[in-house]
């Protein structure tokens, strides 16, 4: 059993180099038929159908084939919102949470920008796009452009690059992206855009690798395969990874506790979660400074209730803390994105 595994991955790993390479390299190498019957030939210890098997993982693997059941993309993306949520944290902080990349994003994160309430006199702004998905790629360089400055090239996926339009670059301050391993699609892609243009830092940990416009094509046995129907390039040219986005700053978190960390940022993580041996090096959330009795009375006396915590959220945030003491903002992430933009603030006002 041990040597039909062995050889069941070396399997794996020849089809995986031989289709690993460039074009150029390509010409160098035997044709892929005689390879494969070299292969079938002279490995011994496993079955048919095992071969075959990795045969067909490795082309894929290669190219970004995805097999499925024939359930279209539409059935997956119809439930999250284009603008999920909207915030301001620690006072200066510009907080947005994206659950679709949909051409319904643009205006309504446009129309965030432009709230006065929203986006005066902060610091920056976070985009978040943990759990962001989306096949639309219009859309993606539709909200890119938010960000662009007019003439500057976006996004081209098969159809043309797509130029910033004038009027449409709504802001100006540090802006960083939020990532995670459940970001995918065209929330990839407009991670990748904001950060080739020079407009964004992309922060979390790397994305999900299902970058690409796809094409269905029907397989014999009733299922579909899903292939990249053209590369995705950002205005440098530079094509998105097929293997996914890694960010800037690598900030790692299990999932499940991402996921509650959406709805509510200050929620305490229980040590079993955080400490959990599955998830290794996941170091606990920083906690920041809280008031001591002497400033505490003064913030009180000048009417401010929390003036270093949460502040109220402009849309609707379950489980906000309502203590006196300012609360710490648990989620690991979104912590490190608020440190940047208060560090970036403190240099800009020196």
């Amino acid at each position: 059993m041990q040597r039909k595994r062995t050889a069941f991955w070396t399997s794996v790993a020849a089809f995986g180099l031989a289709f690993g390479i460039s074009p150029m390299q390509a010409a160098e190498l035997p044709p892929v038929r005689e390879i494969y019957d070299l292969l079938r030939t002279n490995l011994q210890g496993w079955a048919a159908a095992e071969f075959e098997q990795a045969a067909s993982k490795a082309l894929l693997d290669r190219f970004g084939g995805i097999v499925d059941g024939g359930t279209s993309d539409s059935a997956a993306l119809a439930d999250p919102p284009a603008l999920a949520n909207k915030r301001v944290l620690e006072k200066r902080c510009a907080y947005v949470r994206v659950g679709q990349v949909t051409l319904a994003l643009a205006p309504q994160l446009s129309a965030a920008l432009a709230d006065p309430e929203f986006s005066s006199g902060r610091d920056g702004l976070i985009l978040d796009l943990r759990f962001a998905i989306g096949s639309d790629f219009r859309a993606a360089a539709n909200a890119a452009s938010l960000f662009i400055p007019a003439g500057q090239p976006v996004l081209d996926w098969g159809e043309g690059m797509v130029v910033a339009p004038e009027g449409t670059n709504s802001w100006s301050l540090p802006l960083i992206v939020l990532v995670n391993s459940q970001t995918s699609g065209s929330a990839e892609a407009l991670a990748g855009a904001l950060r080739q243009s020079g407009r964004g830092l992309i922060l979390g940990s790397k994305t999900a690798g299902q970058s690409g416009p796809r094409r269905e094509v029907p397989l014999g046995d009733g299922r579909k395969i899903r292939l990249p129907s053209a590369p995705v390039q950002f205005g440098n040219h530079e094509t998105l990874p097929a293997d996914g986005v890694t960010p800037d700053i690598v900030v790692n978190a299990p999932p499940e506790l991402e996921k509650n960390w959406l709805e509510n940022p200050w929620l305490v993580a229980s040590e079993d979660v955080s400490k959990s041996p599955k998830n290794p090096g996941v170091a606990a959330p920083s906690s920041r400074k809280r008031l001591n009795e002497a400033e505490l009375v003064r913030s009180r006396k000048a009417g401010v209730k929390n003036p270093d915590g949460p502040d109220t959220a402009l849309s609707a945030t379950p489980s906000s803390p309502s203590s006196d003491l300012p609360q710490p903002i648990r989620d690991s992430a979104l912590n490190r994105a608020i440190d940047l933009l208060k560090g970036l603030a403190t240099l800009r006002r020196n």
